[in-house]
């Protein structure tokens, strides 16, 4: 990733944090920003993006779909989760995610995210009075960690499997 890309992904990202744990809100054009700076950075053709692109977003779906099934079984009607369980931030950013990583790395990118959420809640919660979570805003700092690591280390996270799949076999 170039420096003036990186710099443009990890103010944005910054941003999203803020924004999400201030305001419990994002705005929708940052998320625009981080996918065009994260294209922009990209040494792959835009081909060798579609498929893992398309894998993510059906794991995100499944996600969803899953979240949807269990909260309406357990009200014991249809439940529109948006807005109440999951903001529509949260969704979008977990889109927008999607296309920045491999079908490994976003699978772990993902649910580590997500484990790191539990782990604020059960650290901060208490201390907030607010009801709702910042996950959009947890994300996005730690996908600025990662793009961090990735730029200024030999540890390469970001559309780069390899890394995983060397630990994997």
């Amino acid at each position: 990733m170039s420096l003036l890309y990186y710099t443009f992904f990890g103010v944005a990202l910054v941003f999203i944090t803020y924004q999400d744990f201030k305001l419990r809100e994002i705005s929708w054009w940052t998320l625009p920003l981080v996918l065009l700076f994260s294209f922009l950075s990209t040494e792959l053709a835009f081909s060798d993006l579609v498929e893992p692109t398309l894998l993510n977003l059906a794991f995100v779906g499944i996600n969803l779909i899953a979240i949807t099934g269990y909260f309406s079984l357990k009200n014991k009607k249809l439940v529109n989760i948006i807005n109440t369980q999951l903001g529509i931030g949260d969704v979008l950013f977990f889109a927008m995610t999607c296309f920045i990583f491999g079908v490994p790395s976003f699978v772990l990118f993902f649910v580590s995210s997500l484990i790191l959420s539990v782990l604020y809640v059960l650290l901060f919660q208490r201390k907030d009075t607010t009801s709702t979570i910042p996950l959009a805003g947890i994300m996005a700092a730690y996908l600025f960690v990662l793009s961090a690591v990735d730029r200024f280390t030999s540890i390469k996270f970001v559309r780069n499997d390899e890394w995983l799949n060397s630990l994997l076999s």
